[in-house]
């Protein structure tokens, strides 16, 4: 994947589902909501331990 700087990103996902092209977006799509979900989680406790 390249960024709007040109630059390169890689990403790595560890699963046991066969990855096609028909499922990769959706798996994708998966994959960043859990992510945007525990990076959520992380920042509420880093909130109330500050508080």
């Amino acid at each position: 994947m390249k960024t709007e700087d040109g630059k390169s990103k890689e990403y790595v996902f560890i699963t046991d589902i066969k990855i096609t092209k028909k499922n990769v977006e959706r798996l994708i799509a998966a994959g960043r909501s859990r992510w945007k979900i525990e990076n959520q989680g992380f920042n509420d406790k880093k909130i109330i331990v500050t508080i």
